[in-house]
């Protein structure tokens, strides 16, 4: 359906590192185009308001999405299996649990930047019409990752 969308959780720092969102899906002919949304989640919850809330996080209707990027056409003639579809690699500018709001000039390296800073992040896979050939709405998603692209600390 037009505009259904689903919502994960992710944990994105320290400050100034850089991440990549990498998405892959299968196309078909019944398939939509989607958008993908990054949004910073206060945590705790401003709105709990009490002393026992460290660690709690701001509802989902609180939250201001941004778009990470979109709309992509996931229809074909045929079914495929795509695999892999890249990557868009930013840099978290912000100081720690500062939201994000805007996307920054690019760094030096080339990286675009985010004014968000370490903290929870929610991501949200929107579906934002289809191909005028398409026959529905059908979204196959087979891989949604966030992956830290400047942590050389593994062995």
């Amino acid at each position: 359906m037009d505009g259904a969308s689903f919502v994960r959780h992710v944990s994105l720092g320290p400050k100034g590192s850089i991440w990549s969102a990498q998405v892959s899906y299968a196309s078909a002919p019944d398939a939509p185009k989607f958008d993908i949304y990054l949004a910073s989640v206060a945590s705790p919850d401003p709105a709990r308001g009490g002393v026992d809330d460290a660690g709690t996080l701001l509802e989902e209707s609180g939250l201001t999405y941004v778009k990470l990027f979109g709309p992509i056409d996931t229809y074909a003639a045929a079914f495929t299996d795509d695999g892999w579809h890249g990557t868009i690699p930013f840099r978290l500018a912000g100081a720690d649990l500062a939201p994000f709001t805007a996307f920054g000039a690019n760094d030096a390296f080339g990286f675009r930047t985010i004014n968000g800073g370490a903290g929870q992040y929610a991501v949200r896979l929107r579906i934002n019409g289809k191909n005028a050939a398409s026959t529905g709405y059908h979204l196959r998603v087979t891989e949604l990752a966030f992956v830290r692209l400047d942590d050389f600390s593994y062995p």
